[in-house]
């Protein structure tokens, strides 16, 4: 006989022999007096779009802030509205129809639970739903009514509006218990019941293993990560349904995931180095103005391909943070892609497009030169500050002073927009 939890030995004192008995069976099944709502390391996208969109080429912001880090600022900023989902956020006719279940009160469990999931849709939230749902067909299996129970299972799924995968796992649940041949007697141990669940997961587990072996072995960054969506969906059934199913399957996942940082990430950097390898050559041979639209061509590139390698290292710094990848430096390859918009020779200087007009001193003038201070740009060395140029920075350089006249403020711009040879 397993340890019974301190609430059924608080039970056996209020209800007696009876009491006990109930207890004794709600302990066995105290997986299913439970929500299955999902945690917050497995939200309901993998990757959200501030994660997947190319960040800024200057940004130096490795870690984008996870969903439910985002969750919880919304609500700071709405004044603690829209609480967060648990246990005490149950409404009370709700909480005391689990309790009955709990405390194997199983007829009147039913009977309550069955009750409020007639009433509308928007009269509760989610999490309650799944709740409730998941403890009115508990105690319907112990009080012997199969069909209760998957009635009470189908009423969460048409209920449950934001996450797929708990609906989906309702869904499951309720056509389980609606196949011919089934035995409430059978399903009354928690034991038989899992298997039967697990027996029904089986699909799912097929489909999900099939998606990270494809994940495992695709040749490009792209196709690795919507093999990786398609099997995230599954993951989130297989946890919502049967949890130690689940913490499987994140193992497979975290492992699949590591494509990304072992080949994709270093990949990605040794693009970015290529056309930082170019840039050089077309340095070495002169830029001139009649040759700009090669040397803006491959400027543009190098700030896509660092942009995409930023990309790759941010979605995969995200993924750890969630658990579902391997711990890895992300950081690192992150860095290197942003140094590579620096001269190799200075690292002061930044590659920049040419022929580009600009406003100096209040006239137009085109701008020449393939490499600038970084101080006249977004992009700033690793790890620096948004500071003021000064003169100690850069030697030779600095602010124009308004008061000279107009040929001696143009002089050192002149100088500065030769052509780099």
């Amino acid at each position: 006989m397993m340890p019974l939890p301190s609430r059924i030995v608080g039970g056996a004192l209020r209800f007696g022999l009876a009491g006990v008995v109930g207890a004794v069976l709600a302990g066995v099944a105290a997986g299913q007096v439970q929500s299955h709502a999902l945690p917050p390391e497995l939200p309901m996208s993998l990757l959200p779009s501030w994660v997947t969109v190319p960040p800024p080429v200057e940004s130096q912001e490795v870690s984008a802030r996870l969903w439910h880090e985002r969750q919880r600022a919304a609500r700071a900023a709405a004044g603690g509205q829209g609480a967060e989902s648990g246990p005490s956020s149950l409404p009370a006719e709700a909480r005391e129809a689990i309790r009955r279940a709990e405390s194997g009160q199983f007829k009147e469990a039913a009977a309550a639970g069955d009750a409020l999931l007639k009433l509308p849709g928007n009269r509760f939230s989610d999490y309650t739903w799944d709740y409730l749902a998941n403890a009115t067909a508990w105690a319907c299996i112990q009080a012997g009514d199969l069909k209760g129970a998957a009635l009470a299972h189908s009423a969460a799924a048409t209920r449950i509006n934001e996450d797929a995968a708990v609906g989906q796992y309702h869904r499951l649940a309720a056509t389980l218990l609606g196949e011919a041949g089934r035995s409430a007697d059978e399903l009354k141990n928690y034991a038989a019941y899992q298997a039967a669940l697990r027996q029904a997961l089986a699909p799912v587990q097929e489909a999900f293993n099939q998606s990270v072996t494809f994940a495992r072995n695709q040749p490009s960054a792209e196709s690795r990560l919507n093999h990786l969506r398609d099997a995230y969906e599954r993951l989130r059934l297989l946890t919502a349904a049967d949890a130690q199913a689940g913490s499987e399957a994140r193992a497979s996942f975290r492992q699949a995931a590591q494509g990304l940082l072992a080949t994709d990430i270093p990949a990605a950097v040794r693009d970015v180095r290529e056309v930082q390898t170019r840039i050089g050559q077309l340095l070495d041979w002169g830029v001139r103005q009649s040759r700009s639209a090669v040397w803006n061509g491959e400027v543009r590139t190098l700030w896509l391909k660092v942009q995409q390698a930023k990309r790759l290292c941010r979605m995969y710094d995200y993924l750890v943070r969630l658990n579902l990848a391997e711990p890895g430096d992300a950081t690192g390859p992150f860095r290197d892609a942003h140094g590579m918009l620096f001269d190799p020779e200075d690292r002061r200087m930044v590659w920049q497009e040419i022929n580009a007009i600009k406003m100096l001193n209040g006239v137009s003038q085109v701008d020449i030169r393939a490499r600038v201070p970084y101080q006249e740009t977004r992009i700033l060395p690793w790890g620096a500050g948004g500071t003021e140029p000064t003169d100690a920075q850069f030697p030779g350089w600095g602010k124009m002073d308004p008061m000279k006249p107009m040929g001696e403020r143009m002089k050192p711009m002149t100088d500065r927009m030769k052509p780099i040879r």
